[in-house]
C-alpha cells in the first residue's frame, strides 16, 4: 500500500518548486467567466455603467428590454442573459438556465456566448462536462479572435483535453493570444520554453514572457516569476523576491500564491519560518477559491492528522474536489483512500479506477500501483 513517506514527498515535490508541477492540466488555471456584464447589451438597453466595463446589478427595466430582445433572438442580449442567470444578476442564480441561454447565443456566432459556453463545459458547471465539445466552442471562439478563448484553447492541445494533444498547436494559440497581450497566454507559452519538454529549451526567452505577463500586473505571472525566483530558473536564485513576488500575487487574488505560500510556511522552506497554523490558513483561502493543488493538499493534510486532527471525511471530500478537477495527484491519493479504507468502505475497484484516471495522465507512481490489481481493466475506464 501506498505509505505516508510516499505521499509525502509527492506532495512536497508537486507543490513546493517543481516545474513539472506548473505543467500539470487543471481546470482551476483555465481563464473563465468574466466577472461583470457585457457592458454593450445594457447601453443597448439604455443603462450605462460608471466604469465603462459592466455593473454588478441590473435595473429591473434594463433586464426587462435586455431579456426582450434575448426572446426575439438578439445573440448579444442572449449571451447577457447567460450572464445574469449565471451570476445572479436580477433573477435567481441558475447556472443551468445561463447555460441555455449561451448556447442560444453560441450557436448564432456570438463569440462571447462561445467562450461562456465552452468554460461552463470545461467545469461541469450547469451542463455536464465535456472536453470535447468545450475544445469545439474555444475553437469557434478563438477563430474569432477572442483571445481568453485562443489561450484555453492552447491549454487544451497542450495537455490533449477534448483533443489530440499537440505541443504545436499548443505554441501556436499561446502564441496567437499573446502577440494580443494575454498575459496567461504569456505564462504557459513561456513555462513550455523554460521546461523544454516539447519545444527547444529557451530560458530567455521564458524568462521575459513570464516577466512581461507580471509587468502588466497578471497575479498568475506574478506567482510564476516567483517560482523562477525560488527555484533559479532561468534567472539567480532569491527567496526574497519570490516572496514578495508570492505575497503580491497573493493580495491579487491568486489562490496559486495562496498555495504556496502556504506550502512554505507548512514546511518552513522558502527562508520563512515553519508556521503550520498560517500555512494552513493560507491554503484554505487558495482551496475556497476551487484551486486544485490546494484542495488536494488540504485532503493531504486531513489524511495524515499531523497538522489538523485527523478527519477522513474531510480529507475524502477535498480530494475528491480536486481529482474532479483532473489533478493526477489527487485522484492517486483518492485511489490510495479506497484501497484502504480511509473515509470510504474498502474498494479495491473503485481505487482502481482512480488509480487508471492518473496513470491515464502519465502520472507514474499511479501506473505503478495499476499493476497490483488483477481485474479487468475495461471495467475501470470512468
Amino acid at each position: 500500500m501506498p505509505g505516508k513517506t510516499l505521499l509525502l514527498v509527492i506532495c512536497f515535490t508537486v507543490l513546493c518548486g517543481s516545474l513539472e508541477a506548473q505543467n500539470q492540466f487543471s481546470t482551476s488555471h483555465l481563464q473563465c467567466l468574466p466577472d461583470t456584464v457585457d457592458a454593450s447589451a445594457l447601453f443597448d438597453a439604455g443603462i450605462s455603467s460608471s466604469d465603462g466595463r459592466g455593473v454588478g446589478s441590473i435595473p429591473e427595466e434594463a433586464l426587462r428590454r435586455i431579456r426582450q430582445d434575448a426572446e426575439k433572438g438578439d445573440a448579444k442580449a442572449q449571451n447577457t442573459m447567460g450572464i445574469c442567470f449565471q451570476k445572479g444578476l436580477g433573477v435567481a442564480k441558475s447556472d443551468s438556465v445561463a447555460a441555455l441561454w449561451y448556447r442560444r447565443a453560441a450557436v448564432q456566432g456570438n463569440a462571447s456566448a462561445q467562450f461562456n459556453l465552452a468554460a461552463m463545459l470545461t467545469s461541469g458547471r450547469g451542463v455536464p462536462r465535456n472536453y470535447t465539445s468545450a475544445a469545439y466552442w474555444f475553437h469557434r471562439s478563438a477563430v474569432q479572435g477572442v483571445t481568453e478563448a485562443q489561450s484555453n484553447l492552447g491549454t487544451f492541445y497542450n495537455h490533449g483535453r477534448g483533443v489530440t494533444r499537440s505541443p504545436v498547436m499548443a505554441q501556436e494559440w499561446y502564441r496567437k493570444a499573446a502577440d494580443h497581450g494575454d498575459a496567461g497566454a504569456m505564462c504557459n507559452l513561456g513555462m513550455m520554453y523554460l521546461s523544454g519538454r516539447d519545444v527547444p529549451r529557451d530560458k530567455v526567452q521564458a524568462v521575459q514572457l513570464i516577466r512581461q505577463a507580471a509587468d502588466q500586473g497578471s497575479p498568475f505571472g506574478q506567482y510564476l516569476l516567483g517560482v523562477l525566483y525560488e527555484g533559479g530558473h532561468g534567472v539567480e536564485r532569491n527567496s526574497l523576491m519570490a516572496m514578495s513576488l508570492y505575497r503580491k500575487s497573493a493580495r491579487l487574488g491568486s489562490s496559486d500564491a495562496m498555495c504556496k505560500l502556504g506550502t512554505l510556511y507548512l514546511f518552513g522552506k522558502g527562508g520563512v519560518p515553519k508556521d503550520p497554523a498560517l500555512g494552513l490558513s493560507w491554503v484554505r483561502k487558495a482551496a475556497d477559491r476551487e484551486n486544485a493543488y490546494a484542495q488536494f493538499l488540504l485532503g493531504f493534510i486531513y489524511e495524515m492528522g499531523e497538522v489538523v486532527p485527523k478527519n477522513y471525511d474531510e480529507a475524502l471530500r477535498w480530494c475528491r474536489k480536486a481529482a474532479d478537477q483532473e489533478l493526477p495527484d489527487a485522484q492517486y491519493l483518492l485511489g490510495s483512500m479506497y484501497e484502504r479504507g480511509h473515509g470510504v468502505e474498502r474498494n479495491d475497484l473503485e481505487a482502481a479506477r482512480w488509480y487508471h484516471r492518473a496513470g491515464g495522465q502519465g502520472y507514474e507512481p499511479a501506473r505503478k500501483r495499476m499493476l497490483l490489481f488483477p481485474v479487468n481493466w475495461l471495467d475501470c475506464v470512468p
